[in-house]
């Protein structure tokens, strides 16, 4: 995908946006007010944290870092992070040599290098974790047992995006650590629930809303993560709106999530044949 290309993508995710907010705030009777946004979708190019005034306009304002869409490429820049990463990464090898092997060989072949897709960042944690069945069926049970994962924003070219290198780091050393697949594949939903509400709360340090809206497909349907984000924004006391209609069944994410759409990621769809796992739990 040409770069023309990847923001003409981008340009439509904040049109398609912009709609699915006007038609929940419609929805609910609201017209004219200032509302925090989250857009999350395994389906859009682009994920976004952001602000919608009275006026319409809705401006982005935390998206994700684009990550390598080559597996080894993107192993060494986890390693990258610092001295730690590389050791950390250097002892995943070791300890799950079928599953790194896996995700170190996995090559998109698409004209783009990288992406900001979470489509992207669901596949290389389904990797990472050697996900099979049995533990989607586990991770979509109702239950408290989850760890948090490392959601760090990062300030580049005046942006400020959520460097997912550090939730994959942090997937690799809880993994070394024995904490189970399915609770670190329902970790990952929880994690992003508690980012989104941490950080709509230090945008309305600045901006006044009286409502925060949570669009795409995956508010839409993956319920521990709209559980977690609803939970987490309780404490400041406005109305939550989420989508109606459940479009993908959580399942999809957690499995199929593994499999780049072509409307996400570029003009092809690229499967992810999820392989045995390493030899330590």
């Amino acid at each position: 995908m040409s770069a023309s290309k990847q923001a003409s993508a981008g340009v439509e995710t904040l049109s398609g946006a912009q709609f699915e907010v006007r038609a929940l705030l419609e929805r609910h009777g609201l017209d004219e007010v200032d509302c925090a946004v989250a857009h999350f979708s395994f389906g859009d190019p682009e994920s976004f944290i952001g602000a919608y005034d009275r006026d319409g306009e809705l401006t982005p304002l935390i998206g994700f870092l684009p990550l390598p869409m080559n597996g080894a490429a993107l192993l060494e820049a986890i390693a990258s992070i610092d001295d730690n990463a590389s050791r950390l990464v250097a002892n995943y090898r070791r300890a799950f040599p079928a599953d790194a092997q896996q995700l170190a060989g996995f090559d998109a072949k698409l004209e783009i290098s990288e992406t900001a897709a979470l489509a992207w960042l669901f596949a290389a944690c389904s990797l990472a974790l050697g996900l099979d069945e049995t533990d989607v069926a586990r991770a979509l049970e109702s239950s408290l047992e989850v760890v948090m994962l490392d959601a760090n924003v990062v300030r580049v070219d005046e942006h400020y995006l959520l460097d997912s290198r550090y939730l994959l780091r942090s997937l690799m050393s809880y993994r070394i650590g024995d904490v189970p697949e399915f609770v670190l594949a329902r970790s990952i939903f929880t994690s992003l629930g508690t980012f989104v509400a941490d950080s709509i709360t230090k945008i309305l340090r600045d901006w006044h809303a009286t409502v925060i809206v949570c669009t795409g497909d995956l508010f839409a349907g993956n319920v521990i993560l709209r559980e977690r984000a609803g939970e987490d924004l309780k404490h400041l006391g406005l109305p939550v709106l989420f989508p109606a209609g459940a479009l993908v069944p959580a399942q999809q994410v957690l499995v199929k999530g593994s499999a780049l759409s072509a409307r996400s990621t570029g003009p092809q769809s690229v499967p992810v044949q999820l392989g045995t796992r390493g030899p330590h739990r």
